[in-house]
């Protein structure tokens, strides 16, 4: 801590503590005062500063655990010091969890969860997940790769949290994991595939509890997912006159009894082709030699790692539809083609934009259509490089406010800008002056 190596920097330290909390205390009752402006800035503010402030609060109690402070007091150790100096933790049960952090972090290959965590970039919370899913993944690691994986692991916590540092696990195998490890989780999966008999929830209502591996979950999500796709009502003239009001949970449930409707040949409807297939990409390298992985593309939880048996095993099955690539994993094969926005686009358009492509907007692929982004009716040609997918909502949004996108490195950016779509063909116009249409893509 050199900021306090000498004495004629520890007033100057105190005092600015003093004023931040006298400031801090006073602000509740004075945000009448803050401007519009201004409230984003200091909520960004006032988080950077609690970030912080938990960081130094740890530096501390681990330099009293190395000093001895800690062992001279009263308290049993690191959790007991810190309930009673910093009362907030006891409250919240934080003290606990900085205690273990602080533990756990002593280890050589913990560093780069400390360094994270005391630079403000990691959470207290999430660094102890990513030390327990490192605790998890090590024994079935390649040799060489923890320190990878310990970093990989940071960078996810920081950037997005535990959960996604739980959801990792497949994927650290596939990249990471030791010569047929990630085989050995999945067939390990599968012996733990259950469906529970139901139980009466109320009256006429039953609940049953269903556990499936990866490649089940794969193969579920591709059969109810374009079922479970919102169904807004539309008037004479396509407008929108009333939102889907059914939560997401219930079209899942009503998607997935449909489904065993059309598998018992109950129901009069007809399977919804290419929407109700599923994708697994995997290159025609890692094919041929029986090595790698597959990735689930275009279901809801897309993104899933499929074990290289598993990949083989369901390959076989006439709905699933292998997205070959080479080895740069560009598209290599993504079947025959047909008239306008063909099976093949929309296939490749799965495998590039993932969900709708729209900023903040993870709608899955089997919910999204294939949108010109150069408009059709205004001469926009139908290829991949001219489509992005886009949710409905979305794509009644780009409509209505002519919103401009384009494909960028494989990536669709999007000009939020409303008019930005009319802007840009200003600037496109074919030499022979024809006025552009209005219509959507």
């Amino acid at each position: 801590m050199t900021a306090y190596a000498t004495d004629a920097t520890r007033p100057e330290r105190w005092a600015a503590f003093e004023a931040a909390e006298a400031a801090l205390a006073e602000l509740p009752g004075a945000v009448g005062a803050v401007s519009d402006e201004e409230l984003a800035t200091l909520v960004r503010v006032l988080d950077e500063l609690a970030t912080r402030a938990r960081a130094a609060q740890l530096a501390l109690a681990e330099e009293a655990r190395s000093r001895g402070v800690v062992a001279r007091s009263q308290a049993a150790g690191v959790r007991g010091w810190l309930r009673a100096h910093a009362p907030s933790t006891a409250l919240t049960g934080e003290a606990g969890v900085l205690a273990r952090l602080i533990e756990g972090w002593s280890r050589a290959e913990a560093a780069p969860v400390r360094a994270a965590v005391l630079q403000g970039r990691l959470a207290p919370r999430v660094a102890m997940t990513v030390l327990e899913e490192f605790d998890k993944l090590e024994p079935r690691l390649a040799d060489m790769a923890r320190p990878d994986v310990m970093t990989h692991l940071v960078e996810v916590g920081a950037q997005c949290g535990s959960r996604a540092v739980r959801d990792l696990r497949s994927a650290v195998l596939a990249r990471w994991g030791a010569v047929g490890e990630l085989d050995a989780v999945a067939e390990s999966n599968r012996r733990s595939i259950e469906l529970t008999p139901f139980w009466p929830v109320s009256a006429g209502l039953w609940e049953s509890r269903l556990v499936v591996d990866e490649s089940g979950r794969a193969v579920i999500e591709a059969a109810i997912g374009p079922l479970s796709r919102p169904a807004p009502v539309r008037g004479p003239g396509g407008e929108l006159l009333e939102a889907d009001p059914r939560p997401l949970a219930r079209r899942r449930g009503e998607a997935l009894v449909e489904v065993c409707r059309r598998a018992s040949g109950l129901s009069s409807s007809t399977p919804s082709g290419l929407k109700a297939a599923l994708f697994v990409a995997i290159t025609a390298e890692e094919l041929q030699q029986r090595t790698g992985c597959g990735v689930t593309v275009g279901a809801f939880g897309a993104g899933g790692y499929l074990a290289p048996e598993d990949v083989r095993r369901i390959g076989c099955d006439a709905g699933v539809i292998r997205v070959l690539l080479d080895a740069r994993g560009e598209v290599l094969d993504v079947g025959r083609t047909e008239r306008l926005f063909t099976t093949g686009m929309v296939k490749a358009l799965w495998w590039r934009d993932r969900h709708c492509s729209f900023p903040g907007c993870d709608a899955p692929a089997h919910w999204c259509d294939a949108h010109h982004l150069w408009h059709w009716a205004d001469g926009g040609p139908t290829a991949t490089h001219n489509a992005a997918l886009l949710c409905g909502r979305h794509h009644t949004v780009v409509h209505a406010q002519r919103l401009h996108g384009q494909v960028r490195d494989g990536e669709v950016t999007w000009d939020r800008t409303p008019g930005s779509y009319d802007r840009w063909l200003d600037g496109h116009r074919t030499v022979t002056g024809e006025l552009r249409g209005r219509h959507p893509a």
